[in-house]
């Protein structure tokens, strides 16, 4: 039976392969192109890491006509930096050991040296060549534009001087994205972005399994893969890998959603993935504004000539939100993700002790038949607060104006109830139910789910949305009661204690008011009555 790959390209042969029918028909028409009497395109096939370039790529060359193309493939990953010399040398090294030519490749150590190659292959080599370099994206040696150059130069000259029909740059980067100071830019390519699985190619994987193994995954399971992963190709596999090979109950029951949900928890607290790991060092390169993503507030609109947003679009970490309307707003590639990068950037909290006063006993936040009473832990987290004060955010990363950042809030409320449902044997967790930032935490204790929805004041309107929208939350979960927790920096020290309680649509609403509203108040000064100095002794004579 096949398996579920999660390293290196997949073998159709030995690997659960989705077949991208679509692209693959796109790229081909790109290369062959029988209209264009001077011969193919040249383009870019770019997308993050570990969603299956290399693959596509193995499909794609096994699609030609092997009378009429001639498919290179090579990496140039290891040429980066390199000087000229060595890169062109680097260059001819690779199309010697990895482009399978019928022939030696001469040594080259200049970018005529790899100009003259391609003119001789007019006559050395009678079928179209079709170079495909991948890790394009990351030469940087100032011989790039040159070398740019003089795929223009070719591309113009195509089927005339030089046997190069069709050209594929691969990398994570579109080439229109590179910065050349002093070169005109490539403008002559198209480009494939190679985006996620569909939710049809999501399923179609899972369904290979099922046929081949004869163990079906529940619908519902089916469902989370997709929602947790979007389709990331990496991460579906790995995510499958894990359920069927190391959780699997037996090839004669069903893989349910406790399962799923035991695959997920270990790849966001306890597993190292090549693929999270590429995610969370690009993100650490912008941590202020990844940290900023996690707001409750305004959605942060999409723009991609803004650099921090094209960087992080590029390598996967965010996404456009193309929800309706025109506005395009940032939203993480993936739950995963954004679960993963949620609990990298949570700072250590080290506030327990502070949490509720030494004659507090955590079970007077139940009540009498051992329920939990949230609104009084609630209420014992804001009394905390007042008593803390700053203190309690002295983990938080601040913004420019001095003010904290909002997921700081987050995070202390976080790490108090985590403290509070170890103590009474329940757990704390989060939730991202848009993707665009937004933070809900939720409570299992004795097999009763809470939710909360936490935010940031803004206004009276934005807290009475708020009450409505945790509503269908609770709603949608089946449950009476919903809270609301909300951080004000904006209400006078001397509302402390503020907490209200509500019904509506048959829901009860209960909401809490944490002030964290620190700023320093000045005291009136007091005129001087006195002159600032004594007047000076007057030295007695003879001293």
């Amino acid at each position: 039976m096949r398996e579920f790959n999660t390293s290196g390209p997949n073998n159709p042969d030995i690997h659960f392969t989705v077949m991208r029918e679509t692209l693959l028909q796109k790229a081909e028409e790109q290369i062959t192109r029988p209209a264009d009497p001077k011969g193919g395109r040249y383009f870019t096939l770019y997308a993050p890491r570990q969603t299956g370039k290399t693959t596509f790529v193995e499909q794609l060359m096994k699609r030609l006509d092997r009378q009429q193309f001639f498919p290179a493939l090579i990496s140039v990953e290891s040429l980066s930096g390199l000087e000229e010399f060595d890169f062109y040398a680097g260059l001819g090294n690779r199309l010697d050991r990895m482009g399978n030519f019928p022939f030696a490749i001469p040594a080259m150590s200049r970018r005529r040296d790899f100009e003259n190659f391609l003119s001789a292959l007019k006559t050395q080599l009678p079928q179209k060549l079709c170079l495909i370099i991948d890790e394009f994206d990351g030469v940087t040696g100032p011989y790039l534009g040159e070398l740019l150059h003089l795929f223009r130069l070719i591309y113009h000259a195509r089927g005339q001087k030089y046997n190069l029909h069709s050209l594929i740059l691969i990398g994570v980067r579109n080439l229109t994205e590179i910065n050349l100071e002093h070169a005109s830019p490539f403008n002559t390519n198209d480009e494939i972005r190679l985006s996620s699985f569909t939710r049809a190619e999501t399923l179609d994987l899972m369904g290979q399994y099922e046929a081949e193994s004869g163990q079906l995954f529940a619908p519902e399971v089916k469902e989370r893969i997709y929602y947790e992963t979007q389709g990331q190709p990496g991460l579906v596999n790995a995510l499958c890998k894990r359920m069927v090979e190391d959780l699997n109950p037996g090839l004669d029951k069903i893989i349910g959603p406790e399962l799923a949900n035991e695959a997920v928890e270990r790849f966001i607290r306890v597993e190292i993935s090549k693929n999270v790991s590429n995610i969370l060092d690009k993100a650490r390169e912008e941590e202020e504004h990844i940290i900023e993503l996690f707001n409750t507030g305004a959605k942060i609109e999409f723009h991609i000539d803004t650099e921090w947003q094209k960087f992080l679009w590029v390598h996967g970490v965010i996404d456009v939100d193309d929800a309706g309307g025109k506005e395009k707003y940032i939203k993480f590639s993936c739950p995963l993700y954004q679960k993963k990068l949620y609990f990298f950037f949570k700072p250590q909290i080290d506030e327990m002790r502070y949490y509720v006063p030494l004659e507090v006993s955590y079970k007077s936040f139940l009540f009498p038949d051992g329920a939990l009473n949230l609104l009084a832990l609630l209420q014992a987290y804001q009394a905390y607060v007042n008593r803390r004060g700053k203190k309690a955010f002295a983990h938080a990363r601040k913004r420019k104006d001095g003010r904290y950042v909002e997921a700081a809030y987050h995070y202390s409320l976080d790490t108090f109830l985590s403290a509070a449902m170890l103590r009474l044997g329940g757990r704390c967790d989060v939730e991202f139910p848009t993707g665009n930032g937004k933070v809900d935490i939720f409570l299992l204790h004795r097999g009763r789910k809470y939710i909360l929805e936490v935010k940031n004041f803004v206004d009276e309107d934005q807290i009475s949305d708020a009450k409505e929208q945790a509503v269908r939350y609770a709603v949608s979960e089946g449950l009476r009661e919903a809270y609301l927790v909300v951080f004000s920096e904006v209400h006078p020290r001397e509302t402390l204690t503020a907490s209200f309680e509500e019904n509506l649509e048959n829901t009860a609403v209960k909401s809490v008011l944490i002030n964290v509203n620190f700023a320093r108040v000045a005291s009136p000064k007091k005129r001087r009555t006195s002159p600032r100095k004594a007047p000076a002794k007057r030295r007695r004579a003879g001293r």
